[in-house]
């Protein structure tokens, strides 16, 4: 049994929601590992991947039929190291086919998969492996200037239910296992013992709508639904029938892992995905595999636009670029659709809540800078007041009837309820649809942090948004600043938690500012201890770097002030304290 049983087992759907959803189209009795099956019997030879290996200069392909049988040998492998059905299984691997198979041999095994960024510090994966009791860590020997398997190596003794640590590469730790000897190479089967499609399968990390650190509770069902939704929408007639998808995602978050595993395997188109940053790579997949869909966040198209300006390639199958992730500056637009000449839409959702709005080509062409759009199909969104969200205030009665009277069921014909927004129009979005997650839960393991019996199914998502004048919603920030570095959020809470141990620091804020290159990047606003001078930005990373913390989620600029700027309820004013960042506009450290 590992650690989260228990709240796995809490946050079954009620069966007449499943019920609901199951009749609306958007849940169903099928599982990814269903459509696997189906693909490699009927489209063996098609190719189901296609993988850019950038340091070693090739693109591995697999078929229908060479997914499923690694599929079936990891599986196999997996039963071997003693994974039953309802264990966590932890993957800490770079944008690889190898993080796709094991994620459908999970679902094959019964195991709950719980992806990690490679990037993860060991201080993190220590935290998560440690609240989920993962029996399995599939990692990495090296990835860039770090040791994975080394780092989690050295901490394997305060993780006892670690039963297994299995490499990829060369430089094995004493103790750890060969991923090829175990696991991708070794013969064998096993009886399928998969979870069903509405229990909770996958763990996803999410920053929370605090800045404190969850994870997401998602079945295959709440990641198929946001697959169907794009259906409906319409979303497949803007390219051929199992043509290519780009996904600039990395399957370790829930959109990647949505593009490269469940929609690859229910379409039955390959997905191409690298393992690097590198535009120019990027560009020429899309342009080699004649890709009609590009989405990625604001920085990850402006950088694609940016190369293909600077080297322009023939991207004669491309038909769509999307943004998603954060809000879309004007400046970035206009360079997106000069780059590529197709239209550009902007999509908001999350990790908990997955494929929420989208502009569409039906509105202005420069819409996209303005607006995250309607809600898309099957999507209920509210604003509420801000400030109240996470009380459990729904705005509904147990008889299903809302507070203002009308019926639970009743919204307006583009999905929107015309509920509570601030004096300045501005509120939070609130959130229900069969895309969004069973629940949360603390990354600490302390339990449950949301549920949707707790308020009627509403998720509340953390960001403001106010009407956009045609229908929809603009983007005007989030409740906790969350900050995107180079297309990955920082985990605020876990950043300012680890300076606060620091000896000459008394108060920290830690809050983003611009950076053309990253995106965001993190600052750290410091109260320096009674009698000790404020730290260096050097200092202040060696400090995080010696904690085993991950290095992009390191403040790259200090200011030292008397004090933090507080609201009448003790807040911390990271508003203000943004603002005189950009005023300031300097790097390195500054005092006040």
């Amino acid at each position: 049994m590992n650690g989260l049983s228990e709240v796995f087992a809490a946050v079954r759907p009620r069966p007449e929601v499943a019920a609901r959803y199951r009749a609306q189209g958007w849940w169903r009795d099928r599982t990814p590992l269903d459509d696997l099956r189906d693909a490699a019997a009927t489209v063996p030879g098609r190719v189901a991947l296609i993988n850019w290996r950038h340091a070693e200069r090739r693109v591995c392909r697999l078929t229908f039929a060479e997914l499923a049988g690694h599929v079936e040998r990891h599986a196999a492998g997996l039963s071997r190291l003693g994974i039953a059905r309802g264990d966590v299984v932890a993957v800490q691997l770079p944008s690889w086919w190898e993080l796709a198979v094991l994620a459908l041999a999970c679902a094959h095994r019964g195991a709950v998969f719980m992806p990690m960024h490679v990037d993860t510090g060991a201080r993190e994966a220590e935290r998560m492996l440690a609240a989920t009791a993962a029996g399995v860590l599939v990692t990495v020997d090296r990835w860039g200037n770090s040791e994975p398997a080394r780092a989690l190596a050295d901490r394997a003794g305060r993780l006892p239910a670690l039963r297994h640590l299995v490499v990829i590469g060369d430089d094995l730790p004493a103790g750890a296992l060969d991923y090829g000897a175990c696991l991708r190479d070794a013969p064998g089967t096993c009886e399928p013992t998969p979870l069903g499609p509405d229990e909770v399968a996958l763990l996803h990390a999410s920053s929370g709508t605090t800045g404190h650190p969850t994870w997401a509770l998602h079945s295959f069902n709440t990641t198929h639904a946001a697959l169907a939704r794009g259906q409906r929408a319409g979303e497949a007639s803007t390219a051929p029938a199992a043509s290519a998808r780009a996904v600039l995602a990395s399957p370790a978050y829930a959109r990647g892992y949505r593009q490269v595993i469940a929609a690859t395997v229910l379409s039955r188109g390959p997905a191409v995905f690298a393992d690097c940053h590198d535009p120019r790579a990027v560009l020429d997949l899309i342009a080699t595999y004649e890709v009609a869909r590009l989405p990625s966040t604001p920085i990850g198209l402006e950088r694609l636009a940016q190369a293909q300006l600077a080297e322009p390639r023939p991207l004669t199958g491309l038909r769509l670029a999307i943004s998603f992730g954060s809000s879309l500056y004007a400046h970035q637009a206009r360079l997106i659709r000069q780059a590529f000449g197709v239209p550009l839409l902007n999509a908001w959702g999350s990790t908990e809540a997955s494929a929420c709005t989208s502009t569409t080509q039906g509105d202005p062409p420069d819409w996209a800078e303005h607006s995250i759009g309607r809600p898309r199909p099957g999507v209920e969104l509210r604003l509420e007041p801000p400030g109240q969200a996470g009380t459990g205030q729904s705005g509904m009665r147990e008889d299903g009837m809302r507070e203002d009277g009308m019926r639970e069921d009743g919204m307006r014909e583009d999905g929107m309820r015309e509920d509570g927004a601030g004096e300045d129009g501005v509120g939070e979005i609130a959130v229900r649809s069969a895309s969004v997650c069973l629940g949360t839960v603390d990354r600490d393991g302390s339990g449950l942090a949301w549920r949707p019996d707790d308020t009627g199914g509403w998720y509340h998502s953390g960001d403001l948004a106010r009407d956009d004048g045609r229908g929809g919603l603009r983007h005007v920030g989030r409740v906790a600043e969350r900050i995107s570095c180079q297309n990955r959020l920082v985990p605020v809470f876990s950043v300012e938690e680890a300076l606060h141990a620091h000896p000459d620091i008394r108060e920290v804020a830690v809050v983003g500012y611009h950076d053309p290159r990253a995106g965001q990047r993190a600052a750290a606003v410091i109260v320096p201890a009674p009698g000790a001078g404020p730290p260096e930005v050097a200092e202040l990373r060696r400090f995080l770097t010696d904690c085993g913390m991950t290095s992009w989620y390191h403040p790259t600029r200090v200011r030292a002030v008397p004090a933090l700027p507080r609201t009448a309820m003790g807040k911390v004013r990271k508003d203000l304290l943004r603002r005189q960042l950009e005023d300031a506009g300097d790097m390195g450290t500054e005092t006040t």
